[in-house]
Protein backbone atom coordinates (compact mmCIF):
# COMPACT_ATOMS: atom_id res chain seq x y z
CA UNK A 1 0.00 0.00 0.00
CA UNK A 2 1.36 3.42 -1.02
CA UNK A 3 0.19 5.57 1.88
CA UNK A 4 1.39 8.81 0.26
CA UNK A 5 -0.67 8.13 -2.87
CA UNK A 6 -3.74 7.29 -0.77
CA UNK A 7 -3.38 10.38 1.43
CA UNK A 8 -2.99 12.66 -1.58
CA UNK A 9 -6.08 11.18 -3.24
CA UNK A 10 -8.16 11.63 -0.06
CA UNK A 11 -7.06 15.26 0.28
CA UNK A 12 -8.09 16.01 -3.31
CA UNK A 13 -11.44 14.30 -2.85
CA UNK A 14 -12.05 16.39 0.27
CA UNK A 15 -11.32 19.55 -1.73
CA UNK A 16 -13.78 18.55 -4.45
CA UNK A 17 -16.45 17.70 -1.86
CA UNK A 18 -16.14 21.19 -0.38
CA UNK A 19 -16.31 22.78 -3.89
CA UNK A 20 -12.80 24.15 -3.49
CA UNK A 21 -11.12 21.75 -5.85
CA UNK A 22 -10.39 21.92 -9.54
CA UNK A 23 -11.97 20.29 -12.54
CA UNK A 24 -13.25 16.77 -11.83
CA UNK A 25 -12.28 15.44 -15.25
CA UNK A 26 -8.69 16.62 -14.75
CA UNK A 27 -8.58 15.05 -11.29
CA UNK A 28 -9.89 11.69 -12.53
CA UNK A 29 -7.44 11.62 -15.45
CA UNK A 30 -4.54 12.41 -13.10
CA UNK A 31 -5.73 9.79 -10.60
CA UNK A 32 -6.03 7.14 -13.33
CA UNK A 33 -2.49 7.84 -14.58
CA UNK A 34 -1.00 7.71 -11.07
CA UNK A 35 -2.82 4.46 -10.34
CA UNK A 36 -1.68 2.94 -13.65
CA UNK A 37 1.95 3.88 -12.94
CA UNK A 38 1.67 2.35 -9.46
CA UNK A 39 0.18 -0.90 -10.77
CA UNK A 40 2.80 -1.11 -13.54
CA UNK A 41 5.60 -0.72 -10.98
CA UNK A 42 4.15 -3.59 -8.93
CA UNK A 43 3.78 -5.84 -11.98
CA UNK A 44 7.37 -5.18 -12.99
CA UNK A 45 8.77 -5.84 -9.52
CA UNK A 46 10.24 -9.27 -8.65
CA UNK A 47 7.69 -11.64 -7.12
CA UNK A 48 9.71 -11.85 -3.90
CA UNK A 49 9.33 -8.07 -3.42
CA UNK A 50 5.60 -8.06 -4.22
CA UNK A 51 4.94 -10.79 -1.63
CA UNK A 52 7.00 -9.12 1.10
CA UNK A 53 5.16 -7.45 3.99
CA UNK A 54 7.11 -4.29 4.71
CA UNK A 55 7.30 -4.05 8.50
CA UNK A 56 9.70 -1.57 10.15
CA UNK A 57 10.76 -4.20 12.69
CA UNK A 58 12.02 -6.48 9.90
CA UNK A 59 14.03 -3.97 7.88
CA UNK A 60 17.57 -5.16 7.13
CA UNK A 61 16.90 -8.53 8.79
CA UNK A 62 17.59 -12.02 7.40
CA UNK A 63 14.04 -13.07 8.33
CA UNK A 64 11.04 -11.68 6.46
CA UNK A 65 7.26 -11.97 6.43
CA UNK A 66 5.76 -12.90 3.04
CA UNK A 67 2.18 -13.25 1.80
CA UNK A 68 1.46 -16.56 0.09
CA UNK A 69 -1.55 -18.35 -1.40
CA UNK A 70 -2.36 -19.88 2.00
CA UNK A 71 -1.72 -16.80 4.10
CA UNK A 72 1.33 -15.11 5.64
CA UNK A 73 4.50 -17.12 6.20
CA UNK A 74 8.03 -16.55 7.49
CA UNK A 75 11.14 -16.89 5.39
CA UNK A 76 14.74 -16.86 6.60
CA UNK A 77 17.65 -16.60 4.19
CA UNK A 78 20.65 -18.83 4.84
CA UNK A 79 24.11 -18.88 3.27
CA UNK A 80 24.11 -19.33 -0.49
CA UNK A 81 24.71 -22.75 -1.98
CA UNK A 82 26.11 -23.61 -5.43
CA UNK A 83 23.41 -24.35 -8.00
CA UNK A 84 23.47 -26.87 -10.85
CA UNK A 85 25.12 -24.34 -13.17
CA UNK A 86 27.79 -23.48 -10.60
CA UNK A 87 26.30 -20.12 -9.63
CA UNK A 88 25.24 -19.34 -6.07
CA UNK A 89 21.59 -19.90 -5.20
CA UNK A 90 19.85 -18.56 -2.12
CA UNK A 91 18.74 -21.14 0.45
CA UNK A 92 15.65 -20.41 2.55
CA UNK A 93 13.82 -21.83 5.53
CA UNK A 94 10.08 -21.19 5.79
CA UNK A 95 7.29 -21.63 8.34
CA UNK A 96 3.63 -20.64 8.45
CA UNK A 97 2.85 -17.60 10.57
CA UNK A 98 0.52 -18.63 13.42
CA UNK A 99 -3.00 -17.26 12.94
CA UNK A 100 -2.91 -15.45 16.28
CA UNK A 101 0.10 -13.44 15.13
CA UNK A 102 -1.48 -12.60 11.78
CA UNK A 103 -4.11 -10.49 13.54
CA UNK A 104 -1.60 -8.48 15.59
CA UNK A 105 1.53 -7.64 13.63
CA UNK A 106 2.85 -5.36 16.39
CA UNK A 107 4.00 -8.53 18.16
CA UNK A 108 6.13 -9.63 15.22
CA UNK A 109 9.85 -9.23 15.93
CA UNK A 110 12.94 -10.79 14.27
CA UNK A 111 13.74 -12.66 17.49
CA UNK A 112 10.26 -14.20 17.71
CA UNK A 113 10.14 -15.20 14.04
CA UNK A 114 13.58 -16.80 14.29
CA UNK A 115 12.38 -18.83 17.28
CA UNK A 116 9.39 -20.07 15.25
CA UNK A 117 11.71 -21.13 12.43
CA UNK A 118 14.05 -22.85 14.88
CA UNK A 119 11.14 -24.83 16.32
CA UNK A 120 10.35 -26.17 12.85
CA UNK A 121 13.80 -26.64 11.34
CA UNK A 122 16.09 -27.32 14.31
CA UNK A 123 16.06 -30.61 16.18
CA UNK A 124 14.37 -29.84 19.47
CA UNK A 125 14.91 -31.97 22.59
CA UNK A 126 11.76 -33.93 23.52
CA UNK A 127 9.83 -33.35 26.72
CA UNK A 128 10.49 -37.00 27.47
CA UNK A 129 9.89 -40.52 26.18
CA UNK A 130 6.50 -42.26 26.33
CA UNK A 131 7.11 -45.45 28.37
CA UNK A 132 4.39 -47.34 26.47
CA UNK A 133 5.58 -46.68 22.91
CA UNK A 134 9.18 -45.61 23.61
CA UNK A 135 8.55 -42.67 21.27
CA UNK A 136 9.78 -39.14 22.08
CA UNK A 137 7.14 -36.55 22.98
CA UNK A 138 7.68 -33.06 21.51
CA UNK A 139 6.23 -29.61 22.03
CA UNK A 140 5.62 -27.90 18.65
CA UNK A 141 4.19 -24.65 17.30
CA UNK A 142 2.38 -24.47 13.95
CA UNK A 143 -0.04 -22.23 12.07
CA UNK A 144 -2.91 -22.82 14.49
CA UNK A 145 -0.81 -22.66 17.63
CA UNK A 146 1.07 -25.03 19.96
CA UNK A 147 0.54 -28.80 19.96
CA UNK A 148 2.11 -32.06 21.15
CA UNK A 149 3.70 -34.60 18.83
CA UNK A 150 4.48 -38.20 19.69
CA UNK A 151 7.19 -39.72 17.51
CA UNK A 152 8.10 -38.67 13.99
CA UNK A 153 5.82 -38.59 10.96
CA UNK A 154 5.73 -42.04 9.34
CA UNK A 155 6.57 -43.93 12.54
CA UNK A 156 4.14 -46.43 14.00
CA UNK A 157 2.41 -44.75 16.92
CA UNK A 158 2.91 -41.24 15.53
CA UNK A 159 0.28 -38.88 16.92
CA UNK A 160 -0.44 -35.20 17.47
CA UNK A 161 -2.67 -33.49 20.03
CA UNK A 162 -3.59 -29.85 20.54
CA UNK A 163 -2.76 -28.16 23.84
CA UNK A 164 -5.54 -26.89 26.14
CA UNK A 165 -6.26 -23.17 26.00
CA UNK A 166 -5.00 -22.56 29.56
CA UNK A 167 -1.45 -23.44 28.51
CA UNK A 168 -1.60 -21.40 25.31
CA UNK A 169 -2.54 -18.21 27.18
CA UNK A 170 -0.18 -18.66 30.11
CA UNK A 171 2.52 -16.29 28.92
CA UNK A 172 0.06 -13.42 28.51
CA UNK A 173 -0.68 -13.76 32.24
CA UNK A 174 3.06 -13.52 32.88
CA UNK A 175 3.10 -10.22 30.99
CA UNK A 176 5.30 -11.34 28.10
CA UNK A 177 4.67 -9.58 24.79
CA UNK A 178 4.29 -12.76 22.74
CA UNK A 179 1.33 -14.47 21.09
CA UNK A 180 2.04 -17.74 22.90
CA UNK A 181 4.88 -19.67 24.52
CA UNK A 182 7.68 -20.88 22.31
CA UNK A 183 9.18 -22.78 25.22
CA UNK A 184 6.98 -25.62 26.47
CA UNK A 185 4.47 -24.32 29.05
CA UNK A 186 3.50 -27.88 30.00
CA UNK A 187 5.53 -30.51 31.85
CA UNK A 188 6.12 -34.03 30.57
CA UNK A 189 3.66 -35.83 32.90
CA UNK A 190 0.77 -33.53 31.93
CA UNK A 191 1.71 -33.68 28.25
CA UNK A 192 1.71 -37.48 28.41
CA UNK A 193 -1.85 -37.47 29.73
CA UNK A 194 -3.04 -35.26 26.87
CA UNK A 195 -1.26 -37.16 24.10
CA UNK A 196 -2.92 -40.38 25.33
CA UNK A 197 -6.41 -38.92 24.96
CA UNK A 198 -8.38 -40.52 22.07
CA UNK A 199 -8.81 -38.43 18.94
CA UNK A 200 -12.44 -37.48 18.35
Amino acid sequence: VDTAFTADMEAKLDEMASNCGGDRAVFLADYHQQLKDLVDSVLEAPESEVRKASLPALENENVQLLIGSWGPYIQRSLTSAPGEDGSDESVFQTAQLPVELATNWTRITPSYLNKLLDLKHSKQPPLGTDPDTQLPLYYKVARYGPYLQLGERGEEGYKTQSIPEKYVKQKDLDGEDEAFNLSAPIDFDEALQYIRLPRL
